[in-house]
């Protein structure tokens, strides 16, 4: 993979489900003041910086039809960066599609009754200690860091299996987030969607890792995904699933 060096840009990348699938990357443009994070991302610091491409189904091209997003349900991203934090805008459209927030409960396990939107944030590239989080558009999150993958046996540390002090506890210590609704929630509205707007301390992101705080032209590799429909659909920034001729099934 080839890193793309740039003036006052960090980049990032997701890892790719084929060897013939180049990975997505997005370079991320330093921002000079601290970004206020309220779930509003239309604003100057925000329009400045390009959108993402369109999020995928996470199968890909092999993905059914029924299973992929339309123009209706477009999901983009942005990210920018200074000293302390990743920042990071998500725009989740749904036109005549209800958008689910029912958890309200810090650590709750949203993927699994609402719409949700996900972060994944390897800063060493080990697959080790990656962080992740879930928030809904009630601005409900959840955070959770993976010790390591889960075909090692790796296993979720977070507030929600484990108390302060327990082997398995870890909470984030400077996390920032906000979430907008467009419309009414739990109804098909014609020009519905949610923004999301996060902060990611990188001292949080960088806990028990090897990795540094970020610099120009250096690059983190992270994804993004879009749960609906009590996790039957997931909408991802780079794809992560391959159909295997041999199982006859996506891997």
């Amino acid at each position: 993979l080839r890193v793309i060096w740039c003036l006052s840009q960090l980049q990032f990348f997701a890892v790719s489900a084929g060897p013939w699938t180049r990975p997505r990357s997005y370079d991320a443009q330093r921002v000079a003041t601290p970004i206020q994070i309220d779930g509003d991302i239309y604003t100057p610091e925000w329009e400045e910086v390009p959108w993402s491409e369109n999020f995928v189904d996470i199968q890909g091209e092999d993905a059914p039809q029924a299973n992929r997003p339309t123009a209706k349900t477009r999901t983009r991203m942005k990210m920018r960066w200074d000293d302390q934090f990743l920042y990071i805008a998500a725009e989740m459209s749904a036109h005549d599609w209800p958008i689910i927030a029912d958890q309200t409960q810090t650590n709750s396990v949203i993927f699994s009754t609402d719409s949700d939107f996900e972060v994944f944030l390897d800063t060493d590239e080990s697959n080790y200690n990656y962080k992740e989080l879930e928030m809904n558009a009630h601005n409900t999150v959840w955070n959770l860091l993976l010790d390591k993958p889960y075909s090692d046996g790796g296993s979720e540390h977070s507030a929600r299996v484990a108390k302060p002090g327990d082997a398995k506890y870890w909470e984030v210590g400077h996390q920032k987030t906000g979430a907008k609704m467009f419309g009414v929630l739990g109804k098909p509205n014609p020009d519905g969607k949610w923004t999301a707007e996060i902060a990611l301390a990188h001292s949080d992101s960088t806990d028990r890792t090897k990795a540094a705080t970020p610099t120009v032209g250096k690059f983190w590799r992270i994804n993004f995904s879009r749960v609906e429909k009590k996790g039957k659909l997931n909408w991802v920034w780079s794809p992560q699933m391959l159909w295997s001729p041999t199982q006859h099934r996506s891997v």
